[in-house]
């Protein structure tokens, strides 16, 4: 008898635990949008999370929140790669079940203690972590591409993955499309046997609205939830001419980090081995057919973002129809040197650069910020998030950070999200989706604030926002390169090789010597970021006059 009342208990547990995650999306369906189903049963049950990369800053405040919500949030798993005393004093306070390093010789600092947790290592390690059936979340707070396979894995696992690594979607945001798609490669179909529709099947239309049709495996109008349904991959006008003509460390540090070895320097080797290439049609859906109601029903992943801006506009589009949709707005604030002109940058040293005036960030992500690059990645962020053209994402300055990102839609209304610039607030809000809890963040006061400042950005005065474009409209590989370069430009500025303002136009003489590949492949991604990295050293290193 206990043993079935054991079973009956466990099986209630998962069986609410599913219900209350998936209650706001697409339980129910009424004409062409979804409609939220109310849980009607709450049975508290903790939702168990691993982190990757606790040791980093977002890690850091992560943990901070885990600490507010001690019966809500369950540590299961915790990484690290070099910051390896940290790692084992997050170990001996949060108890995980499960922690991964860099190597076996950064895991001896485990021996000759009481051991009750899996220790993993290296990148296996990494994916072992993040598949693991006792996790229903995972946290990937990696830096650069080591982000990128432990991602893939998780949500082919079903996995939610709260996803902080910028870089990760950036440079493999067709493959991480195409796991939630549950697109297996090219020519293949879904299981409702239907055929797919191509680029040319969908009208196109004004920069004004976002085409209906059958776009992303969603009909025209189906409410947008976390990355739900099968996304088109490319945005319109994507030159494929010419792509079809051409042929774990710790944040802040500038070292390669091969997902096919975390321990690999620039003359690591590209793992071999594919996940399976994806033609611009595989991401839109059959030409006939209902939408699937939830892409779980492939691979089960859900993605949320981590990133202020991305978590604010997730968070406007919810419930909204596609095809309301004007455009989205990012902000920026500008970063410490807003104002001060080219000439004035000549001399800026990497205390200054890292000292943004708002954010707590890691020394990476700081200089990011000053160079506007940190946005530049966040626009290419967006366009595989939310499946909208270039030409639908705009960026603004605006130096409060209080308005983290906006939506605008076709009648000329605007959607924005406030709060106090705090990233324990959408690290909050992905961990717990989608329930909403008093946080260790200050409500906003708008009293204090006083004014909103908001000002345009242009791409004279923040080169670095054009190179995104660029690297949208070259397709394929290029939004990789555009990131691996610039990891290894700022590495090589914080070294103080070379100066801040060679930052933007080393990266862009990288980008300019790139032909791009189609960008459907593991391979072809690595083997970019590699190109990249070499490149940028190679051309970091030359003495320019």
């Amino acid at each position: 008898m206990s043993s079935i009342f054991l079973f009956l208990s466990e099986f209630l547990v998962k069986f609410f635990r599913f219900s209350e995650i998936n209650s706001n999306f697409q339980l129910g369906r009424k004409g062409k949008e979804f409609r939220s189903l109310p849980v009607w049963i709450m049975i508290k049950s903790m939702k168990r999370i691993a982190i990757l990369g606790a040791t980093g800053s977002i890690g850091k405040q992560a943990l901070e929140v885990f600490s507010r919500f001690p019966e809500e949030l369950e540590l299961v798993g915790v990484s690290a790669c070099r910051s390896v005393q940290e790692l084992k004093e997050i170990v001996e306070r949060f108890r995980p079940k499960a922690v991964a390093c860099g190597d076996e010789n950064s895991g001896k600092i485990f021996e000759g203690s009481h051991r009750s947790f899996d220790l993993y290592f290296g990148e296996e390690g990494l994916v072992n972590l993040a598949t693991r059936e006792d996790v229903d979340l995972v946290l990937v707070a990696l830096v650069g591409i080591s982000g990128l396979l432990p991602t893939l894995e998780a949500l082919k696992a079903g996995k939610t993955v709260a996803l902080a690594t910028k870089e990760a979607l950036v440079a493999g945001g067709k493959l991480i499309r195409e796991v939630l798609s549950g697109f297996g490669g090219e020519g293949q179909t879904r299981n409702t046997g239907k055929s797919r529709g191509t680029v040319d099947d969908f009208p196109e239309g004004d920069l004004g609205e976002i085409q209906g049709g059958r776009a992303g495996g969603m009909k025209e109008g189906l409410k947008m939830g976390p990355l739900e349904g099968n996304l088109k991959e490319e945005s319109k006008g994507a030159p494929e001419k010419s792509l079809r003509e051409q042929e774990g460390l710790e944040e802040g540090e500038s070292g390669f980090v091969s997902p096919g070895d975390l321990k690999a320097g620039l003359e690591g080797e590209v793992p071999e081995g594919e996940l399976g290439s994806v033609s611009r049609g595989d991401f839109k859906a059959e030409t006939e057919g209902e939408a699937p109601n939830d892409f779980s029903e492939y691979h089960g992943g859900r993605l949320i973002p981590v990133d202020s801006e991305h978590s604010a506009i997730f968070q406007c589009l919810e419930g909204k129809r596609r095809e309301e949709i004007r455009r989205i707005i990012l902000t920026a604030s500008g970063g410490p040197f807003l104002g001060r002109s080219t000439a004035d940058l000549e001399g800026v040293t990497p205390e200054e650069a890292i000292s943004h005036p708002i954010w707590r960030m890691g020394p990476k992500i700081s200089v990011d910020s000053a160079t506007m690059m940190n946005k530049a990645l966040e626009i290419i962020e967006a366009h595989f998030l939310f499946d909208l053209p270039p030409e639908q994402i705009s960026v603004l300055i605006h130096p409060q950070s209080i308005v983290h990102g906006m939506v605008e839609f076709r009648d000329g209304s605007v959607q924005a999200l406030l709060s106090l610039p705090d990233m324990r607030l959408p690290i909050q809000y992905a961990l717990l989706y989608p329930r909403r809890m008093p946080s260790l963040v200050r409500p906003l006061s708008l009293e204090e604030v006083g004014r909103l400042e908001f000002e345009r950005s242009d791409f004279e005065r923040f080169p670095a926002l054009k190179l995104a474009y660029k690297a949208l409209e070259m397709g394929g590989t290029a939004p990789a390169v555009l990131s691996a370069a610039d990891e290894v430009a700022v590495g090589l500025f914080l070294e103080g090789k070379i100066p801040f303002t060679r930052i933007v136009p080393l990266v862009e003489e990288v980008l300019s010597r790139h032909g791009p590949q189609s960008g459907g492949t593991l391979e072809e991604v690595l083997g970019a970021d590699l190109w990249a990295r070499k490149t940028a050293k190679k051309l970091g290193t030359v003495p320019t006059f």
